[in-house]
């Protein structure tokens, strides 16, 4: 039997900050071979959004010597209940939904989160076998990454595609030697700010030409670029509520 890579404590930290969230999984087995691929990689964390009533007895006939991975899952009845305790959110697709919107790749997704995950809980959202994640699941994320494929319509199962993104950040975390830690606003906080600006432009009349969810995926997509520390997005949010005190002054 080949000996396990150890793994430091620094190292091991990083990878129990990451959280595999599935969104609305429809197939038992499927949720085993995520078990037995988060095992495998050392990431312990998967999360369940509306599963079924309960982890059915399939999935843990597939997920062999990995059965503690379901005993410990998080089931949760939104993604927004799911992602509120992360820092960073990868949502992946396998479409080209909005051209001003990137896809990445599985290796710039997992360089964006690691420093994050150096000190903060982080996730990789999975949807459903039949159909992905929509747009309004997709928006809550801070950045979108897609598995390249050579044909057009790619064959890759859930299982397959958390392993994916699983072994990258296992393999990116064992390849640092130590990793930099920040102050990093919470996904929490970030949905508080996109809320807050969504309410000042409405009340001061302004109409994005495609919708204020598309413009909001916009800012999303400007502030993905890097992670932001708390206290940057706290100046942007006293900025905000500067201007509604003026607002609600003058009405």
């Amino acid at each position: 039997m080949p000996e396990p890579v150890p793994l430091t404590d620094e190292q091991r930290a990083v990878l129990e900050n990451v959280h595999i969230v599935l969104v609305e999984p429809e197939d038992p087995a499927n949720i085993g071979a995520v078990a037995r691929a988060l095992k495998n990689t050392g990431i312990p964390n998967l999360t369940l959004v509306q599963p079924f009533s309960h982890i059915p007895q399939g999935a843990f006939w597939v997920a062999h010597a990995s059965e503690e991975i379901l005993h410990c899952a998080r089931i949760c009845r939104t993604l927004e209940e799911a992602l509120n305790p992360m820092h960073f959110v990868v949502g992946t697709t396998q479409r080209k939904r909005i051209p001003y919107f990137p896809l990445l790749l599985p290796e710039e997704a997992v360089q964006r989160a690691l420093p994050v995950a150096a000190r903060y809980p982080v996730a990789f959202v999975f949807g459903r076998e039949s159909r992905g994640l929509d747009n309004v699941e997709l928006y809550q994320c801070n950045v979108w990454s897609r598995i390249p494929s050579p044909v057009v319509r790619p064959a890759f199962n859930l299982a397959q595609s958390v392993l994916i993104y699983a072994y990258t950040f296992y393999r990116e975390v064992v390849s640092r030697p130590f990793f930099q830690t920040l102050e990093i606003a919470s996904h929490k906080e970030y949905e508080i700010f996109f809320r807050k600006v969504s309410q000042l432009l409405e009340r001061v009349g302004f109409s994005p030409r495609d919708g204020m969810a598309r413009f909001v995926a916009r800012m999303r997509r400007a502030f993905g670029y890097l992670p932001m520390e708390s206290r940057d997005l706290g100046v942007l949010m006293t900025i905000a509520e500067a201007i509604e005190r003026k607002l609600d002054r003058e009405n």
